[in-house]
């Protein structure tokens, strides 16, 4: 199964936190095909990028659900797509990049093949008495790598190499 769905919910991700896992237990369950794969698409990045980190992303909140369902689900996969949306269009225009993230989940998870199908993906924090943190990703290949990137409609790219937007937040990092 693929899944691309999520934006309807967003403002209502404590919701969809029991929803999605419940829909793939019902379609399972109803099916009678066993607990066959379910791959969650992200929500794409279509609306500009809030300047303020601060400030509360209902649709990050779905991304972070969806994530979490799949890595809480040995049979489901999560495949990112944030960086290839458009901030003007909900739905993705680069579908090749999208279809091909979305067949090597299927090769590693399905069919068992040996390869990276993931981009990097967040583990845990460090946090040293000096302040600074150290991040910790799985899936990460040859290294982590800062694209360019336009996140607000109208503003020229992010140069390669210069991490912008990235926050990591939680109780635990307070």
């Amino acid at each position: 199964m693929l899944w691309h769905q999520g934006g309807s919910n967003a403002g209502r991700a404590a919701q969809y936190r029991n929803l999605l896992p419940t829909l793939i237990k019902s379609w399972r369950g109803v099916w009678g095909q066993g607990t066959f794969p379910f791959y969650i698409v992200e929500l794409e990045s279509w609306q500009p990028r809030n300047p303020n980190p601060l400030d509360h992303d209902a649709y990050a909140d779905i991304r972070e659900v969806q994530r979490l369902t799949a890595h809480n689900d040995p049979k489901s996969g999560f495949v990112v797509t944030y960086d290839i949306g458009d901030v003007k269009n909900p739905h993705p225009n680069d579908k090749l990049d999208l279809a091909h993230r979305l067949a090597l989940v299927a090769l590693a998870k399905t069919y068992g093949e040996k390869i990276e199908y993931s981009g990097p993906d967040f583990t845990c924090a460090d946090r040293a008495e000096s302040g600074k943190m150290t991040l910790h990703f799985a899936h990460t290949g040859k290294g982590l790598v800062a694209s360019a990137v336009t996140t607000i409609v109208g503003q020229d790219p992010t140069p390669a190499g210069k991490l912008v937007g990235f926050q990591i937040a939680g109780r635990e990092l307070v």
